[in-house]
């Protein structure tokens, strides 16, 4: 099996918790040949897909404790000679990612990929949760300062963060009254491009932020991140601690009106983060956090991931 890695500089990476490697070296296990590409190395010509690549090898016999033990020359590969390739170059998209999604697209009958291209493009972690209303808190995405004074006005407990961040970045909580108001939310505003996302506060986030991680639009593991004392961002990066966790009712119901979504769209492999019952963000571009669940859960989730996909590729 030939599986294709697009991911960051792989050189900037901590590759002993990087999910993306994870996935690479569990492959290798199942004697796969892997094939590192980042985003400056996929180009097109007379209609098809190639990209400079390195073949990479992650000691397998002992995790990845010794990060990568080869890493060869690159060389010219036509991508549709990739039985997977596994698009995982961490948000937020930028013009090259979009370049890079538009030049993929051509492989979708040809290649199976994690995640499809056309899927990643449409399927921004926070802005595809709209198509969900019934599932999401009272919200609104703000550009100005008066959208965002007219909303904490009216619910005066509320969330707001930057709708292109990840890891708990820039996420703050207001309330009606404090001081220093205008110059917090012109500071948001100015950093993250005049666009915020907006929540009331949800009084649960004390029990934590769950991680749904799904394949093939089917739960198989959960985890909560708990926030450490004194913070309400339930983000690992952010101090957070984890639990495994069952689902609730409610849970399992956004998971099966999630579900034809995601096959429709070929998002194979989705983290998906709830919050008191209210869907918080739809991770499809690059979702994380397997090492860290791999901490509690019995079966590392990275075995999962290729259980379930294998039998989908040979089909």
């Amino acid at each position: 099996m030939k599986v294709g890695l697009f991911i960051d500089q792989i050189e900037r990476l901590n590759i002993n918790i990087d999910s993306s490697c994870r996935l690479a070296a569990e492959a290798e296990r199942r004697g796969a040949k892997i094939y590192y590409m980042n985003i400056n190395d996929i180009y097109t010509e007379d209609g098809e897909v190639f990209a400079d690549v390195s073949q990479i090898g992650f000691e397998a016999e002992k995790g990845l404790k010794n990060s990568f033990y080869y890493i060869t020359e690159q060389e010219v590969l036509n991508l549709a000679d990739l039985d997977v390739l596994l698009i995982r170059k961490d948000p937020p998209i930028t013009q090259a990612h979009y370049a890079a999604l538009y030049i993929l697209e051509a492989l979708r009958d040809k290649v199976f990929m994690v995640n499809d291209p056309v899927g990643i493009r449409n399927g921004h972690s926070k802005l595809q949760t709209l198509r969900f209303p019934q599932f999401l808190p009272t919200q609104m995405i703000a550009a100005n300062k008066k959208q965002v004074r007219r909303f904490l006005d009216k619910h005066e407990d509320i969330i707001m963060k930057p709708i292109n961040s990840m890891g708990g970045q820039g996420v703050i909580r207001l309330k009606k009254g404090e001081t220093n108001l205008n110059s917090l939310i012109e500071t948001m505003l100015r950093l993250y491009d005049g666009q915020l996302m907006l929540q009331t506060y949800i009084e649960d986030a004390h029990l934590g932020e769950k991680r749904i991680f799904l394949f093939n639009g089917e739960p198989y593991a959960a985890i909560v991140k708990k926030p450490k004392e004194g913070d309400f961002r339930g983000n690992i990066s952010a101090g957070a601690t984890l639990e495994e966790a069952n689902l609730t009712a409610r849970e399992k119901e956004i998971c099966e009106t999630l579900k034809p979504y995601l096959l429709e769209n070929r998002l194979f492999y989705v983290g998906l983060d709830v919050l008191g019952g209210y869907i918080l963000e739809i991770n499809s571009i690059s979702p994380g956090a397997i090492s860290w669940a791999n901490q509690i859960l019995d079966t590392p989730l990275e075995k999962t991931f290729w259980d379930v996909l294998i039998p989908l590729i040979k089909s």
